[in-house]
């Protein structure tokens, strides 16, 4: 699901990986400067400093991007839609979503310049078989229950707005709470009975996954930390335990002053990708940090090498992207 789409996601079926149109310029980390842990930390003081506010609606204003190779010019398009949400303040359990699918582009100049001599085809066949358009799609709007409309995003979904409020401002406890949440990978399922019952005489028994390895559990804790700092409705004091708990995960890696697919200056940190089989994979999750104010900016994929999510993709693109315009609450209520 699509983070902060929810229900209208599934309404249009967009598609699940969301990418830049062109992605931001090469990172620039100085050598001896910042650690990620100090970025970090910082920004987790900025956003104790901000204001706690309130309001009618959680509003979330979103643009979603993802990268795609065609097939016959195997050029890269850049597929963008944008999403809205209202999460409504009090327990009435009404939330209002609206999506929009804006359309196919070439991805880079390069792309432009394949793309025209192409014959700047409107309609596109992907090298995994998608077809997509330059055309956008109408705006959908849907009504729902919180659950729905939160759908995709993350620890958000996961826990529930009532949830939500109980969410403790304190790195440690919140690690924890997260780690109590129900697609945590640390609550191992039991295999359901009627699965054991259906097992032919003389086949091995379906036996429990083995449980995470640390890394595993540290690279969600990113992901779900990630979430919680972007679009959640949480205190700024929860938001800053967010960012103190991401500097304490021993896998997080600056990566240096980037541009999100808006043009908007931030810094970015980052964790690998963690395998099935516990080993990095040639992905990178990057949270892009907005240093004026201790936000959040974006959420990026970035292609390190050959890996099975974008086997088309080069080393070196960012094959995903979503820019958070508006993470607030506000009294407006939706047109």
């Amino acid at each position: 699901a699509l983070p902060g789409v929810g229900l209208a996601a599934a309404v249009t079926a967009v598609a699940v990986a969301v990418a830049t149109s062109g992605g931001s310029p090469r990172p620039t980390a100085p050598p001896g400067g910042p650690s990620a842990r100090t970025v970090l930390l910082d920004a987790a003081l900025l956003a104790d400093r901000q204001p706690a506010t309130s309001g009618k609606y959680w509003h979330v204003d979103s643009q979603i991007r993802w990268l795609q190779k065609v097939r016959a010019g195997g050029y890269l398009i850049a597929d963008t839609s944008r999403s809205e949400s209202w999460q409504v303040a009090d327990r009435t359990g009404r939330a209002i979503s609206r999506v929009q699918y804006l359309g196919a582009r070439p991805a880079r100049p390069t792309d432009r310049a394949a793309w025209r001599k192409a014959g700047s085809p409107h309609a596109f066949l992907t090298v995994e078989g998608k077809r997509t358009t330059t055309s956008p799609e109408r705006l959908i709007t849907a009504r729902g229950a919180p659950a729905e409309i939160l759908q995709g995003m993350g620890a958000a979904a996961q826990a529930g707005l009532d949830r939500l409020r109980e969410a403790p401002a304190d790195p440690v406890r919140l690690r924890a709470w997260l780690l109590a949440l129900p697609d945590s990978p640390t609550r191992l399922r039991p295999i359901p009975k009627a699965k054991l019952r259906g097992v032919k005489p003389g086949v091995p028994m379906p036996s429990m996954p083995p449980p995470p390895s640390k890394a595993q559990v540290d690279h969600w804790l990113f992901v779900q930390g990630a979430d919680l700092i972007l679009y959640s409705p949480v205190t700024p004091q929860v938001r800053a335990a967010a960012f103190r708990m991401l500097a304490a995960l021993p896998g997080v890696k600056l990566v240096g002053t980037v541009r999100d697919a808006d043009g908007r200056k931030g810094t970015a940190v980052a964790m690998n990708e963690i395998d099935p089989g516990d080993k990095p994979e040639q992905l990178q999750q990057r949270l892009v940090i907005d240093p004026a104010d201790g936000g959040a900016l974006a959420y990026e994929e970035v292609v390190l090498g050959t890996n099975i999510i974008y086997p088309s993709l080069p080393a070196g693109t960012i094959a995903s992207t979503t820019t958070v315009r508006t993470a607030g609450w506000t009294e407006k209520s939706p047109a």
